[in-house]
């Protein structure tokens, strides 16, 4: 499916696709940190499995964004498409800096609500997900 409107991100398959590998690749920085954190003691093992369940769910929503693509294809999201990676690699970048698990749940979290949201193809949804994103991972820089 070609893009028809390079002013609103998640208007093609393509588009979609983009966006659940970087919603992967945050997932897998999310894994690493996890790994880290419990071999080098910093978290216990109750928080290490919460956060590994959290960062499956994000995969799980990936994986359904790359079989479902066509039909999550959004109009009139309002944000470029560009717009949605740079939140997305901005959490991934975050991931990195985390030193509690905690902060780390929340944002998994927002990552969840993301790929869900994008899964189900509505702006206003995907919007609210993406300023959730945005502001958790300024939120954890500004730390």
């Amino acid at each position: 499916m070609a893009k028809n409107d390079t002013a609103n991100g998640l208007n093609s398959v393509e588009d979609v696709i983009e966006a659940a590998d970087a919603i992967t690749n945050a997932a897998d920085v999310a894994l690493q940190w996890v790994i880290n954190h419990f071999e080098a003691r910093q978290i216990d093992q109750a928080e290490a499995h919460e956060l590994l369940a959290s960062i499956n769910q994000v995969r799980h929503m990936a994986n359904t964004l790359y079989a479902t693509s066509g039909d999550s294809v959004v109009n009139g999201l309002g944000e470029t498409q560009q717009s949605v990676l740079n939140i997305i690699n901005e959490a991934k970048n975050t991931i990195r800096t985390i030193k509690k698990a905690k902060m780390m749940i929340d944002i998994i979290a927002d990552m969840v609500a993301l790929a869900a949201t994008i899964n189900a193809g509505k702006p206003g949804p995907i919007l609210a997900s993406l300023m959730e994103v945005k502001k958790g991972a300024a939120d954890i820089a500004s730390i």
